[in-house]
């Protein structure tokens, strides 16, 4: 090889490295820094990474393609769109960590995967050859070290004071989210599970028992499995929160029972404590609580099963310092899968620029500011955007705003407590999203047309303050507004099921004996206007029988075979089925 060609060599290997070169974190460069400084001196110790890999972009278009246009008003859709993308999500991580899982197995390397962030956790690490080692890694974009941070900046702690529930009257945020109209139509939650990752809860509490998913009323015992999970140590396997945040924020989103403290009472609640210890949390936990949230396995930590996951994600923490990367493929894997993520807007209020941490910077979460106690003002301690994309783009934020002040909800020891704080304007907004999904089972899972019901019914208000990057409806302060649970349910109802639907439910929202609400809202339900669960039904087996979920035509191409030419009459034939009976049931329930 001549002298030209070796520096030609060289320079296109110089390229490609510079190409596909892992970007890491500052605390990770300092660690390794540090390392290299004194490795001459001392045998270091190994170092605890998290590597994050290439992003898999998932698409409408491309769910729709995989299993068909299935009449989306219902279950069946929810449960074979999240298994689709948790499919297309292991099948991208193991082909992009296939190699370097074969490299870690032999030479007898420990690791964990996580397909929903497409990220790997190292545990040894050697410090000498770290940079080097990641820089090897093909597609990885992001490397972090997976070390405890102090968990008191995941939460600006909140002001709180211990105080005892004093009637069983709706509290104060639930009147001023409007729940309270919600629970007098007779909807208050059932049939949705939110997944709270905090810092744990307290599943005997009287507000929470109840509620949580794996309680057993007839047997009045627990089951733990799909329900808890404490990411890293599985001996912990019932719930508990040492702290109490976690209690407070899930008894602010669906506590209950004695104490009318939650806004969906009947929504069911499951929960990861990645904040168990407030010195003592890591990137992976919340990595692995985000994943629980999508798929959820038994206490061992083995057979998930994605029809068990979350409905709403409650995230009331941010990651203190924490690239966007190390959360977004996971949060986006959620919303992908119809789940709703929410996360708080912080405590670093009133200036402008303070919302600063993931979570709540993400463009895929809908972010909560805090309003102040009994106004329609926010609260000081409420964090304002916009949020900083690199060096010129501005991202608006919060989303929304929700009672947040002098919360009263679940305490330690069984006991009630006031708090302040984002972390308590997160979990109303995600109990008002339960209250609509239950009013409108047919909303559940799609996320755009829930949050345009919320920003449609929002009680907006405007200001003067933090307007860099406001172009539209949002700003900076106020997001949409102040969410409100009552009216967002009703133009619900109005915009799915039409206004003969509307007409019939209003004596039924009138009754104050909930035997005779039901009774109501089933003649209703009979008339054809209300739920119409079942003509869906009819139509989702139309639509698999005429081929939406296999499309026969994928294999055939432009062949001739008998085979393929009597796939594609029958799909013909009966998709013109299905037009027609399309039509009937557009006309009866709207």
């Amino acid at each position: 090889m001549t002298h030209r060609a070796t520096l030609k060599l060289v320079f296109f290997l110089a390229i490609i490295h510079q190409t596909h070169a892992i970007r890491l974190s500052p605390s990770l460069s300092q660690a390794i820094a540090k390392q290299d400084h004194r490795q001459r001196r001392f045998d270091l110790p190994d170092i605890a990474v998290i590597v994050f890999f290439d992003k898999l972009e998932i698409t409408e278009e491309l769910i729709d393609r995989k299993i068909g246009r299935i009449f989306r008003q219902t279950n069946v859709y929810n449960r074979r769109r999240r298994e689709l993308v948790i499919q297309l999500l292991q099948e991208h991580a193991n082909r992009t960590q296939a190699e370097i899982i074969a490299h870690l197995e032999a030479t007898g390397r420990t690791y964990r995967s996580y397909f929903a962030s497409n990220a790997l956790a190292l545990d040894a690490v050697p410090a000498s050859s770290a940079a080097a080692e990641l820089d090897s890694y093909k597609g990885a974009r992001y490397a972090d070290l997976n070390e405890p941070k102090n968990s008191t900046n995941a939460f600006e702690t909140p002001i709180r004071s211990e105080s005892e529930a004093s009637s069983s009257l709706p509290e104060t945020h639930v009147v001023n989210i409007g729940a309270d109209q919600v629970w007098s139509m007779g909807y208050t939650g059932r049939g949705v599970t939110l997944g709270v990752t905090d810092t744990g809860a307290d599943h005997t509490h009287p507000a929470l028992k109840h509620s949580y998913r794996g309680y057993k009323a007839k047997k009045d015992n627990f089951n733990h499995n799909y329900n808890w999970m404490q990411p890293r140590n599985i001996s912990l396997s019932t719930p508990h929160d040492p702290i109490g945040h976690g209690s407070h924020v899930t008894g602010v989103a669906c506590g209950g029972r004695d104490k009318a403290v939650g806004v969906a009472p009947d929504a069911k609640w499951m929960g990861c404590a990645a904040f168990f210890d407030l010195n003592n949390y890591k990137v992976e936990d919340l990595v692995k609580c985000l994943q629980f949230m999508l798929a959820p396995t038994n206490q061992q930590g083995l057979k998930p099963r994605p029809s068990r996951g979350a409905d709403i994600s409650v995230n009331s923490w941010e990651c203190h310092n924490c690239d966007p990367i190390t959360l977004d493929s996971a949060t986006t894997a959620l919303t992908m899968s119809g789940v709703a993520v929410l996360a708080s807007a912080q405590n670093k209020g009133p200036a402008c620029f303070s919302l600063t941490n993931i979570p709540g910077t993400l463009v895929n979460v809908l972010t909560i500011g805090a309003l102040a106690e009994n106004s329609s003002l926010i609260a000081s301690l409420s964090s304002r955007g916009p949020v900083q994309i690199g060096s010129t783009e501005l991202r608006v934020k919060p989303d929304f705003v929700a009672p947040g002040s002098n919360i009263l909800s679940a305490g330690l020891n069984s006991t009630y407590e006031r708090m302040s704080g984002t972390s308590q304007a997160t979990p109303a907004a995600a109990g008002a999203i339960a209250l609509i999904w239950d009013a409108v089972p047919e909303l559940q899972g799609l996320l755009q047309l829930t949050y345009g019901v919320l920003a449609l019914t929002a009680k907006s208000q405007a200001t003067e303050d933090c307007v860099q990057g406001v172009t539209g409806a949002r700003n900076n302060v106020y997001g949409y507004g102040a969410i409100d649970a009552a009216a967002a349910v009703r133009l619900a109802i109005l915009a799915i099921r039409g206004e003969k639907c509307l007409a019939c439910l209003q004596p039924c929202f009138t009754m104050s004996n909930q035997a005779q609400q039901r009774t109501c809202q089933h003649a209703c339900d009979k008339a054809g206007c209300v739920r119409c669960g079942q003509r869906t039904r009819q139509i989702i087996r139309l639509r698999q029988r005429a081929g939406f979920v296999e499309n026969c035509e994928d294999g055939c191409g432009q062949s001739s075979s008998q085979a393929c030419v009597k796939c594609r009459r029958q799909k013909k034939n009966r998709a013109r089925k299905l037009n027609r009976r399309q039509k009937t049931f557009n006309r009866k329930c709207r």
